[in-house]
């Protein structure tokens, strides 16, 4: 019962209860423009849709950016309680499933399926802001138009991810869905709760993969990480010991396999902390510390997806 419905005069979509007092958690796209919006709680297993399932909500809080919005409720049901939200990173092959209230249907839809890739990545680059269809979580679970802004769970019922993304080319499901990571997603709120604005991380390089044939010659064993091409001038690279040319292997204590999973851990990670990267040089291990800095405002570009 503490999934929602959230509806508006223009489309409707799915959300999360988040808090006790009343926070709701949705995709912007589920209610840009709206001022209020529609809520309704899905009712308890084998009880039907009566009016105290019904309420009306505030949009709050928004950023379109990262596609995400929050919407308070006065009065909370009585047997709703906030969902359970993991810390344990998502895994590739593991089973999810998704609740949510498709657009059109008459009532609540279950789905499972399993994450097939994380830190979904398409010519990523680091000046490019972090919260993109290219860094979500990529699912095989069936998700429809209308169970945008609903939950991923894992098998233990907590929270992994928000649904917010399918590959379509007729408006349904075609066997590939995303969801925005949840450690992203709580990290986005607790700053539009606290501030209102969105601080991404930044740490002030190009990178890319590191091939077969610069494994060898940086003296590693195999290609994994991400090797600095450039260091960016005045950036918070700059001020540190990284150079061009670095293999970085690990950012505060997370191994890095590919280039694509160092962006999403710089981007949640506090402005003008001081954070630790293991990278390789030489052939040697050394460990540098780096100031992160504020990700600087870059123009929106168009998501690759439909948002159902």
């Amino acid at each position: 019962p503490s999934v929602v419905k959230v509806f508006t005069e223009t489309g409707s979509g799915s959300g999360s209860l988040i808090s006790k007092e009343g926070l709701i958690l949705t995709n912007w796209h589920v209610v840009k423009d709206a001022k209020k919006v529609g809520i309704v709680f899905m009712p308890e297993k084998g009880k039907k849709v009566t009016e105290d399932n019904f309420l009306e909500g505030e949009v709050v809080k928004i950023n379109g950016e990262a596609d995400l919005a929050l919407v308070k409720i006065d009065k909370v049901p009585a047997n709703a309680k906030p969902l359970y939200i993991t810390r344990e990173d998502p895994e590739i092959g593991q089973d999810v499933h998704a609740i949510g209230h498709p657009k059109g249907g008459s009532d609540w839809t279950y789905t499972k399926g399993y994450i097939s890739q994380l830190n979904y990545d398409d010519n990523w680059s680091y000046e490019a802001t972090l919260h993109k269809v290219k860094l979500m979580i990529q699912s095989q679970t069936p998700i429809n138009p209308g169970n945008s802004g609903g939950p991923l769970f894992n098998l233990k019922g907590q929270v992994v991810g928000m649904n917010s993304q399918i590959v379509s080319r007729s408006g349904g499901y075609m066997g590939l869905s995303f969801a925005i990571p949840i450690d992203v997603v709580m990290t986005i709120v607790e700053q539009l709760k606290n501030g209102g604005q969105v601080a991404r991380g930044w740490l002030g390089v190009h990178i890319q993969d590191v091939t077969s044939d610069l494994a060898e010659s940086f003296g590693m064993d195999r290609p994994y990480g991400a090797v600095v091409a450039k260091v960016i001038p005045e950036g918070p690279a700059a001020s540190s010991d990284l150079q061009t040319g670095d293999v970085i292997i690990a950012f505060e204590g997370k191994k890095i396999e590919l280039s694509s999973e160092l962006p999403p851990l710089v981007g949640v990670t506090p402005v003008n902390k001081v954070a630790k990267i293991k990278v390789v040089r030489a052939g040697k291990i050394k460990i540098i510390t780096v100031k992160i800095g504020l990700l600087p405002e870059q123009p929106q570009t168009a998501a690759a997806s439909t948002q159902p």
